[in-house]
């Protein structure tokens, strides 16, 4: 039951330069970048693999061998915000996904944050900070859940990123659906292909729990339509379509 991800920093730097010329100099500093690289680790039968050591890893920067500098092979806590489809298509479910959600609340680590939002007419994230309180996640849950509208999914998954950007630390969106975007007709709405580059370049695993029949894809913008009730997770480059979360819980068993 327990969620284990291996941590490794790795840094890369640049050695400072002075150049001399006459009574000028220019001055290069020096400095280091430590990025944070997490993983999972499946064996050929899909069981979480905890045993493993620095030694058993390699990690690469445009073909160059990096140092690992910092490792951990232990629980890490997650920062992680929860968002509910409201939308029309979703109102038989609606019970289904709040209780599921509280489920997963209520397995959340000591040290876990958590926000929890809705989507439906509008994009809305409670708290106003993350929190480990569950009776308060749980409340929100009961209480301040949208009523039925559209679906603005990928307004509420860049919504959920935009929460995470100060965070530290292993970032998560989590989000049930039933997989259509359907936002208002307004400038500037966020896409899928926006949404897939943001989560690579700041590092913010996002899954999805979808609800769904079976998925045909619709050549105009990838999007799966659903049709008998299935349950399937993935990243937003599955749409709804991959992997079971392990135990419920984003990138650990």
């Amino acid at each position: 039951m327990s969620r284990v991800w291996v941590v490794a920093l790795g840094f890369v730097t640049a050695a400072g330069v002075v150049l001399s010329a006459g009574r000028q100099q220019s001055i290069f500093h020096s400095g280091a970048h430590a990025v944070p690289l997490y993983a999972t680790v499946l064996d050929p039968t899909g069981r979480l693999v905890t045993d493993l050591r620095k030694d058993d890893f390699e990690v690469y920067d445009n073909g160059v061998r990096q140092n690992i500098s910092v490792f951990a092979n232990d629980v890490q806590p997650i920062t992680i915000v929860i968002m509910l489809d409201r939308s029309g298509s979703m109102v038989s479910n609606y019970t289904l996904v709040r209780d599921a959600a509280e489920r997963f609340v209520a397995n959340l680590l000591e040290a876990d944050r958590a926000r929890l939002g809705s989507f439906s007419n509008r994009v809305q994230i409670d708290p106003v900070s993350f929190t480990s309180d569950r009776n308060e996640l749980i409340r929100i849950l009961h209480e301040d859940l949208q009523g039925p509208g559209m679906t603005p999914l990928w307004n509420a998954t860049s919504a959920a990123m935009i929460a995470l950007r100060e965070e530290q630390g292993r970032r998560v969106v989590l989000i049930f659906t039933d997989g259509i975007d359907t936002p208002d007709a307004k400038p500037n709405n966020a896409t899928f292909s926006e949404v897939r580059q943001r989560s690579a370049d700041e590092g913010v695993m996002v899954y999805a729990i979808g609800l769904a029949e079976d998925c045909v894809t619709r050549p105009s913008n990838g999007i799966y339509r659903p049709r008998l009730p299935r349950y399937e997770t993935g990243g937003p480059q599955n749409q709804a379509r991959g992997s079971w979360l392990q135990r419920g819980r984003p990138g650990g068993g």
